[in-house]
């Protein structure tokens, strides 16, 4: 299992999702107030205590993790190729619904210009974000490395 390199492609995917979901995306300060953007909530820090408003979009968070738990079990498909390559293919799919929600949900913090938004606050953007990249091109290895074994497997059966 461990010897093949689709496992280290997936195990680099799951990991570097998890912590993506750990980090938030970016702050913006002002004198007046913090925002801060997760994959779980969108909060709101007010200097007052007590007035902290969160925004719950807790359902991309829940996507990037169903991403990392579907990496993480084709692992364990190792000897079924087909349901392996399957697997990969549903979860591009989950990634690709992923990354449209997070660019849905926080254009202003993507599509941000030198970090400055239009009312003239300063957005400090994470750029470790987009590490996902990483996730998205070890996922499209291991299914290329998936069905080069199962061509290999499939030419082998042909000489017997």
């Amino acid at each position: 299992m461990i010897q093949r390199i689709q496992t280290i492609y997936l195990l680099i995917a799951t990991i570097v999702t998890i912590i993506v979901v750990c980090m938030p995306l970016g702050e913006i300060d002002n004198v007046n107030f913090e925002l801060t953007y997760s994959p779980f909530f969108v909060r709101l820090n007010v200097p007052e205590p007590g007035n902290s408003i969160i925004c719950s979009t807790s359902y991309i968070g829940f996507s990037l993790i169903l991403f990392a738990l579907i990496s993480f079990v084709s692992i364990f498909f190792y000897k079924n190729r087909k349901r392996q390559a399957a697997l990969i293919s549903i979860n591009m799919i989950v990634l690709l619904i992923s990354l449209i929600l997070i660019v849905y949900v926080y254009p202003e913090v993507i599509f941000a210009k030198k970090g400055i938004l239009q009312n003239g606050d300063v957005l400090q953007y994470n750029y470790w974000f987009l590490i996902i990249i990483i996730s998205a091109i070890s996922l499209y290895l291991a299914k290329r490395n998936i069905l080069k074994d199962e061509a290999r497997v499939r030419a082998a059966d042909r000489l017997r």
